[in-house]
């Protein structure tokens, strides 16, 4: 691996851009001052090669400079097994990851998974990672302090680093020194194999336990990350929840309705009251004007009586005076009947005001009730569409656990059989100029370079041929062991529809997600639709027959001001049918 340029944002104390590069092949040094960041810029490059975007907790917080709150961003351009990458990943705000080379472009946690492929390391269950996850990379990373402290590498660190020294051993050997050595490796090898090549009941009981502490491992690793997936949904849920519902905000606001409500009625009450007494002090001003009448007109009588009293007799007075009675009378009588017909029709009036507002009541009311039961039948109904999409999108994939368990075991026997018939294989480099063509158990390496396995035999055009047997470690039985476990992982990879135990492990990490997404899209729409989406269905289906069904209200009326005056329409109501019953008495 080569690194070719790197670029550093908003991480600790380098706030401002900082672009390192191109960079040649070979070493590179930087230097500076002190403080000036040498340490920031190589924990930078740690930080995104090893730890995932969606780091949190105060090892993610850890990576902001100090008294902001924005997403450290690194940006690395490297070369590995001859191929550019390029590997774009920011922290806390906005965190992301993506990884770019010749095998396409990943996003997210696939970007993190093919990095972890392609480099060889492991990660942690949880928070960030160390020298003993970033596999044989951990070896030849030097921190400031640490030059002298002892190196505890991890497990696939140390099989890469004893495949590669077993290598070396492997072509230094020969002579008597290395018979010697190769017997005196045979004896210890006979300790925990047999003399076929076997695992010997020692290693197999190892192999076993290793295997079980694995499994347990893998299915606490998947228990703690379905957990701090739980929390954090649930710490989402609650905020969500908290936002939506909060108690003392609904408090305040249906406090301020009641109050307005209240004022609004006893306003209504007030303009009813002030009509009903401009409509008295109207009756009483006609009662005051036609006592007045009566009086100038009897003062007219007094007058006119005084002045006729020795002309006229007892006879003539007393029909006189009965005359004017009687045309009293008859006026009283028609001002009466025609005060009975006006309360009668202000009665009328009322009530129909009052069935007016009633209606308008009782549609308004169902139209809330129909507007609040549509949106939750479509929230319930995009919910459960929401779970059928997740489940759909994962009906093909049957992985289990054990499956990708299985395979990653497969991947696991597959290397250490290389490894053994890496150590023990023989490496012919043949620089003539003539053509030359293998057969037996040879593999080409490069130009003119073969590895045996067994024996195999060169023949070199017009000179001869040359056969090589390699001797020490049992090649037949680590190329069958090879062989074997290769089959499997091809069985089993075929059968699962996958190329690797990383492949397989991301399906079923999708698979689990998409199950856990609609259980909790099922659980939004049970929570919309308590009784069920077909009995809330019908419910609207009802509620929008009987709207339907109630008479339509008239253009331009307003069906909340309607509906608010009902209580004074009903007071207006019976202080007119109270009036008319006052009218007939009199």
């Amino acid at each position: 691996m080569e690194i070719r340029h790197l670029r550093i944002e908003n991480f600790r104390r380098l706030v401002a851009p900082l672009e390192i590069g191109p960079l040649e092949g070979g070493l590179n040094v930087l230097g500076g001052d002190n403080e000036a960041g040498k340490s920031t810029v190589l924990q930078a490059l740690r930080v995104a090669l090893f730890d995932r975007h969606g780091l949190s907790g105060r090892a993610a917080s850890e990576l902001q400079p100090y008294g902001h709150r924005v997403g450290p961003e690194v940006t690395l351009t490297f070369t590995c097994g001859g191929d550019e990458y390029r590997l774009w990943k920011r922290f806390c705000q906005g965190a992301g990851a993506r990884l770019e080379g010749p095998g396409g472009r990943w996003e997210g946690d696939a970007a993190e998974e093919a990095l972890q492929s392609l480099l060889g390391f492991e990660r942690p269950g949880r928070g960030a990672t160390d020298a003993r996850h970033q596999g044989v990379w951990g070896l030849l990373w030097v921190t400031q302090g640490t030059t002298f402290h002892a190196v505890d590498p991890a497990e696939s660190a140390r099989r890469s680093l004893g495949a590669v020294l077993e290598a070396e051993v492997g072509d230094v050997l020969g002579g008597a020194t290395g018979q010697r050595l190769l017997r005196h490796f045979a004896t210890e090898r006979g300790r925990f194999w047999t003399s076929t090549g076997r695992p010997g009941k020692a290693l197999k009981d190892a192999d076993a336990r290793v295997e079980t502490l694995s499994t347990e491992l893998a299915e606490v690793d998947g228990q703690l990350a379905e957990f701090d997936e739980a929390v954090n949904r649930l710490a989402r849920e609650r905020e969500e929840l908290a936002a939506l519902d909060d108690p003392d905000a609904a408090a305040e606001r249906q406090r301020r309705l009641d109050a307005a409500r209240a004022a609004h009625q006893r306003l209504e009450a007030r303009r009813a009251e002030r009509e009903r007494l401009a409509g008295a002090v109207r009756v009483a001003e006609a009662e005051h004007q036609q006592r007045e009448r009566d009086w100038t007109e009897r003062q007219k009588d007094i007058r006119a009586l005084a002045g006729l009293e020795q002309t006229l007799t007892a006879a003539d007075t007393a029909l006189a005076d009965a005359d004017a009675r009687v045309s009293r009378a008859e006026a009283a009588e028609a001002e009466a009947r025609a005060a009975h017909e006006t309360a009668a029709g202000a009665v009328s009036a009322a009530r129909r005001a009052e069935e007016e507002a009633a209606r308008a009541r009782e549609r308004l009311d169902g139209e809330q009730r129909l507007r609040a039961d549509r949106e939750a039948l479509a929230r319930a109904e995009e919910a459960l569409e929401a779970a059928r999409q997740a489940r759909a999108s994962v009906a093909d994939v049957a992985i289990q656990r054990g499956d990708v368990d299985e395979l990653r075991g497969i991947e696991d026997r597959l290397a250490r059989a290389e490894a053994r018939l890496e150590a023990g294989a023989t490496r012919v480099d043949a620089e003539v100029a003539v053509p030359v063509s293998v057969s037996g158990a040879a593999e080409p390496v490069a130009e003119g370079q073969w590895r045996l396995t067994g024996e195999g035999v060169l023949a070199l055009e017009g000179i001869g041929t040359v056969r090589v047997s390699p001797g020490g470690v049992d090649l037949t039985s680590a190329r069958e062991a090879r062989d074997e476990a290769r089959e499997a992982r091809r069985g089993v990879a075929s059968r699962l529809g996958v190329d690797t135990a990383a492949d397989a492990e991301a399906a079923l990490q999708r698979r689990e997600r998409a199950h856990a997404d609609a259980a909790a899209s099922e659980k939004v729409a049970a929570a919309h639709a308590r009784d069920g989406v077909a009995a809330l269905r019908e419910r609207v289906q009802a509620t929008a027959e009987r709207i339907e069904a109630l008479p339509a209200a008239d253009d331009g009326v307003d069906l909340e001001s309607a509906a608010a005056a009902l209580p004074a329409r009903r007071e207006a109501r019976e202080a007119r049918e109270r009036e008319h019953a006052d009218s007939g008495q009199r």
